[in-house]
């Protein structure tokens, strides 16, 4: 299902094999869409790229259930403020209301997915990009135990703090936001009234301006995700696959180069290789290390029998564009590039590479090869055997 841009967004969609009963205790897989938590949805446009269909086709042998959800993005997930706040004691904090609604989600998928033959006590997180690193970051969550069992973080694993921000700081940028739409000299009710009658294009343009960030507020969301699973906190009870693809940066290097302001790079220093090593080491500082460095912390943590811990890295030269020599075949192995593999989206495949490879035998064997080993990691805790 997949309406139009709308306050009311809640919704989430369940793919199911057609013979199944209340006896059938499949396994079940959420997946978390991507979209720097600011866009997306969880069918993702026409073809429909998160397609659960295509999995459960191919997962004759293992069959599953597939669930896919929205949730709350940008202004209207993160503001923090004062007034939000003190309008409910019962919770005293604002913002990170996209978490909010991932675990509502989650909690409705407990209490109901028995009725469409899905086990809820075998439920599995997986998301890519953004969705990738919600996965991890649920687990640092109040109230987030024992309502999923295993995860999949595919290239989202980003331990840095400049992806979430402090109250003080969160506070700051939602009253410049307020401040922006003349709300802010209405007393705290009608102040409030004002925010939610605020036709949804202005709260659009003006966040555009000051995008903000989830919130470490303490309470709800009390510590970074690394800091959380080094103090114990973190929800310890699962399975995880984490990974990304070989080369995750190369298509943000225009982003990087751009931000850094190294245009000029090749101009003010004599070796020209410089600017690439630079952006280069910019890259894996913020994408490819914060990866590594998440799943350090949980492997040293938590790698006891108790738990079963894997890394991936999705190789783009194991034959699935034959005619590409290993140096072409680096450019289809960019960030999310394996999402037309794990979801079976042959349409998706040939919109997203730039070298028209075509989705032959040999790549739906690596796709089914993929679907497979996430399969068994929700119904077993543990990819195939190699």
């Amino acid at each position: 299902y997949i309406p139009k841009q709308d306050e009311q967004c809640l919704y989430l969609n369940i793919f199911t094999p057609l013979k199944i009963s209340h006896e059938s205790l499949l396994a079940v897989l959420v997946w978390i869409h991507d979209g720097g938590l600011t866009s997306g949805c969880s069918t993702q446009s026409i073809p429909l790229l998160y397609n659960g269909t295509n999995i459960i086709r191919h997962s004759l042998q293992q069959p599953v259930i597939i669930v896919t959800i929205n949730y709350r993005l940008g202004i209207f997930a993160e503001m923090y403020l004062t007034e939000l706040i003190e309008e409910n004691s019962e919770w005293p904090t604002a913002g990170n209301y996209n978490y909010l609604d991932i675990l509502s989600a989650l909690r409705w998928i407990n209490r109901n997915i028995h009725d469409y033959g899905g086990d809820p006590n075998n439920i599995l997180l997986f998301g890519e990009s953004s969705g990738g690193r919600t996965v991890v970051d649920v687990g640092a969550l109040k109230g987030s135990s024992n309502i999923y069992h295993h995860i999949i973080s595919q290239s989202g694993a980003l331990a840095t703090s400049l992806f979430y921000s402090k109250m003080s700081f969160a506070l700051q940028k939602s009253n410049e936001i307020v401040e922006q739409l003349n709300c802010s000299n209405h007393e705290s009710a009608s102040f409030l009234t004002c925010l939610r009658n605020t036709d949804t294009n202005d709260l659009l343009m003006v966040y555009g301006n000051r995008p903000l960030k989830s919130v470490i507020d303490g309470y709800f969301f009390s510590y970074y995700p690394s800091l959380a699973i080094q103090m114990g906190t973190y929800n310890e009870n699962i399975n995880m696959i984490m990974g990304a693809s070989k080369f995750p940066g190369r298509n943000r290097a225009a982003t990087v180069i751009n931000y850094f302001e190294l245009n000029n790079c090749s101009s003010s220093v004599n070796d020209t290789n410089r600017c690439c090593d630079i952006t280069r080491f910019i890259i894996n500082a913020f994408i490819s290390c914060g990866f590594h460095r998440v799943y350090k912390n949980i492997y040293l943590k938590y790698d006891t029998e108790d738990h079963n811990l894997f890394w991936y890295t999705m190789d783009c030269n194991s034959g699935i564009c034959p005619k590409l020599s290993k140096e072409e075949g680096a450019g289809l192995c960019l960030h999310a590039s394996e999402l037309p593999f794990v979801f079976g989206t042959e349409s998706d495949y040939r919109s997203m590479n730039p070298i028209n490879c075509t989705w032959d035998n040999q790549t739906r064997i690596y796709s089914n090869k993929i679907i497979s080993h996430w399969t068994n990691m929700a119904a077993y805790g543990k990819p195939l055997e190699l």
